[in-house]
């Protein structure tokens, strides 16, 4: 069973761990930008998982991770080319080893961030017969979002079995994102991960309108300037 979010969600993450470590876990990591993007927010990475199957995504991110391993020595690292293949076990020691750095390197929270293919989804898959007519999470790449509720659980049991007893727990967050999905792929993602999501347009950061779907269990703030749809829009 899935843990549910957050009951006191806070305002945004940078806020609470600007200058602090995160443990950060990238699942579909691609070339990686969550952590450049958590590494913006000044926080500082501590511990970093990967899970991420392209040869060419992982081919540029390995160059970064040269330059990031001379800037953050005896960080915690673990990389694995394929979500299928990711066990529990490993989840768990990661999570041990997040508790096991020395105070000076020590985390203060813990955040998954992740957005899983959207072949089965999108609506640039054209079938001919309609938005409704596509496989959701029935296709076979699509059907790797069933992976992020095993992680969540696991990860969430682990924050608090793997816990040494004069640690405080890592705080948890995560966020998820995809496209605009069909009617059942929302009601099925929504249901699993007990929240809402909330739409960002990227043009503000990009000169192409991306509109994408967040699902998280924390209340993030929008830039200045920049507005969030109130609900999502389907076809």
């Amino acid at each position: 069973e899935m843990p549910p979010p957050s009951s006191t969600p806070n305002s945004s993450v940078s806020s609470q761990v600007a200058g602090e470590g995160v443990a950060l876990i990238e699942l579909f990591a691609g070339l990686r930008t969550a952590r450049l993007a958590t590494e913006e927010l000044r926080c500082t990475v501590v511990a970093h998982m990967s899970c991420e199957c392209d040869i060419f995504a992982n081919h540029v991110a390995e160059k970064h991770y040269q330059e990031w391993a001379r800037s953050s020595v005896g960080e915690v690292t673990f990389t694995s080319k394929d979500i299928l293949t990711l066990s529990d076990d490993a989840l768990r020691q990661w999570v041990l080893a997040v508790y096991s750095l020395p105070p000076e390197k020590r985390a203060r929270l813990l955040l998954i961030v992740g957005g899983w293919p959207c072949k089965g989804t999108s609506r640039a898959r054209d079938t001919g017969k309609g938005f409704q007519s596509r496989p959701g999470l029935l296709d076979r790449q699509s059907k790797l979002f069933w992976e992020i509720p095993r992680v969540l659980r696991v990860v969430s049991e682990a924050i608090t079995s793997q816990k040494p007893k004069d640690s405080d727990a890592l705080a948890f967050r995560w966020i998820f994102e995809n496209v605009i999905v069909d009617s059942n792929t929302y009601n099925a993602v929504c249901k699993e991960l007990g929240v809402t999501p909330f739409l960002v347009n990227a043009a503000k950061q990009c000169p192409a309108s991306r509109e994408r779907l967040f699902w998280t269990n924390f209340e993030p703030r929008p830039q200045q300037g920049e507005r969030w749809g109130s609900a999502t829009r389907r076809e």
